[in-house]
């Protein structure tokens, strides 16, 4: 049984040292060297440049997107920035629609790439816009300026009618104010008389009973009521004698004037019997 010291010698041994070709194994031999083979006589091959066009300007694309630190794509950062877009190719061109072409060059000019000839309208849309043209404006240049004259004198005429109204409404303010306090005043009147009635009643009510009552008894309730119910017999038969009054005072008027009439009815039956007495009194003389 081999202990830990030999172990780790054993290891020690084989690392330093290689198996010599002989056929004891135990037979060891230092590691040696091989010599390198002298080199050639023959001159080296300059060294190639790493830098052609492509790398360069695959390290400038590479320091580019690394300086792009919003991560916009080409178009993006461009229409950010306010910059003309990349070119259309052919095929984008066919592609691409009139009006975004128009569009493109409007905005960014020949820097667009886009042909200027694009810009100016077919014989088509020549003739449909002046068929547009006669449809939505068919009055001349006079008949429309005369047309926005007379629009603007209503306008005018409006305003004034509004300015007038207004002037005719102030000068009626203070009589609406009068009436309005005058319907306030009433109105208060009213309420008045009906709180002073109320407390009335209710002293006439605790008289009958006598002595000083809650108002939320029931006995006095019942007082209240009959109390106001002999109040609105009492308005009633005032208002119903008011109303005989007033009737009678119509009759009698309605009988002095048939007896005015009748008299002077009269008064004019004798005063063309008298012309009728003098007319056949010079007849006959």
């Amino acid at each position: 049984m081999l202990s830990r010291g030999s172990v780790r010698l054993r290891v020690c041994v084989r690392a330093s040292v290689r198996v010599s070709g002989s056929a004891d194994p135990l037979t060891l031999t230092p590691h040696t060297h091989t010599p390198r083979r002298p080199s050639s006589t023959l001159p080296l091959p300059p060294p190639r440049n790493p830098y052609t066009p492509r790398t360069a300007q695959r390290e400038e694309d590479v320091i580019e997107r690394k300086r792009n630190k919003s991560q916009l794509t080409p178009w993006h950062y461009n229409k950010q920035h306010y910059k003309p877009p990349q070119p259309l190719t052919e095929d984008e061109e066919a592609m691409e629609c009139l009006k975004k072409q128009r569009s493109l060059f409007g905005q960014y000019g020949s820097r667009s790439g886009i042909n200027p000839s694009k810009a100016w309208p077919s014989k088509e849309e020549l003739a449909l816009e002046r068929e547009w043209e006669r449809v939505a404006h068919p009055h001349t240049v006079q008949h429309m300026i005369d047309i926005s004259r007379k629009e603007r004198q209503e306008e005018q005429m409006i305003i004034k009618q509004r300015q007038d109204d207004i002037s005719r409404k102030l000068l009626s303010l203070e009589k609406w104010k009068n009436d309005l306090n005058t319907r306030v005043a009433k109105q208060e009147k009213l309420a008045r008389e009906a709180k002073e009635k109320k407390e009335r009643l209710i002293d006439e009510v605790r008289d009958i009973l006598g002595f000083r009552v809650d108002p939320r008894d029931e006995r006095f309730k019942e007082a209240l009521e009959l109390k106001e119910k002999e109040e609105k017999k009492r308005s009633k038969a005032a208002k119903k004698l008011a109303k005989e009054q007033r009737m009678l005072d119509q009759l009698r008027k309605e009988v002095e004037g048939k007896e005015e009439e009748k008299e002077g009815d009269k008064d004019d039956g004798e005063k063309e019997g008298d012309e009728g007495k003098s007319l056949h009194g010079k007849v006959i003389v």
